[in-house]
């Protein structure tokens, strides 16, 4: 490959970067011992809450691509068609991002029904557990191959945006993980004050 290609592949990155800088504001990290750092620092960006954010968090529109990581495989992503739609990359995003915050709180809902009592809070634990173990190791393969990824802008964009939302998820498992094994009690307590990290997810307007 020539320098010449390689060089516009890495200004497409970079572009993306500072574009997104305008939408996404990082917030204090906390790393686990056991996450990648690039996972927390994907996971703790900010959502800009937008007309476009708004539109896709209530469902007023279908969603422009699938992002398959709403399984724990995380598959790649599907590409929907967008060659008749006028929207900007970065109007595109805002969408998906109020999509996927939506789908990320009605996963966290089917949780709470299922929790009635100690023991359906532990099989639970379990489940998501087990589920954490598959997303990260998922994760890290498709974080390590976008470091070598070289695609269009928009390719680029969309696989950004996956690893993003797959790092939320598996951090918003993490932490109602951790507040179930306090007992269902307490995980209901969390629930009903929307201390839950689901429930607090940084969208600034």
């Amino acid at each position: 490959m020539n320098s010449a290609k390689l060089q516009r592949q890495q200004q497409n990155k970079d572009a993306y970067r500072r574009r997104i800088s305008t939408s996404h504001s990082p917030t204090e990290l906390h790393v686990y011992p056991d996450f990648p750092a690039s996972l927390c620092c994907r996971a703790a960006y900010k959502i800009r809450s937008t007309s476009h954010f708004i539109e896709g968090y209530h469902g007023l529109s279908s969603p422009y691509l699938i992002l398959g990581i709403w399984e724990p495989q995380y598959q790649p992503i599907v590409l929907l068609d967008t060659t008749t739609d006028d929207r900007s990359i970065l109007d595109i995003l805002h969408h998906m991002n109020g999509n996927q915050l939506r789908l990320l709180e009605e996963r966290g809902d089917e949780r709470h029904k299922l929790s009635t009592d100690d023991e359906s809070s532990r099989n639970l634990v379990q489940a998501m557990l087990e589920e954490i173990d598959v997303r990260l190791a998922t994760w890290i393969t498709h974080d390590n191959e976008f470091e070598q990824f070289t695609g269009s802008e928009w390719e680029i964009t969309t696989r950004e945006l996956a690893l993003e939302w797959g790092a939320k998820i598996i951090h918003i498992l993490r932490d109602e993980v951790r507040v179930r094994q306090l007992g269902c009690a307490h995980y209901v307590e969390a629930y009903e004050s929307g201390r839950l990290a689901w429930q607090s997810i940084d969208v600034i307007g």
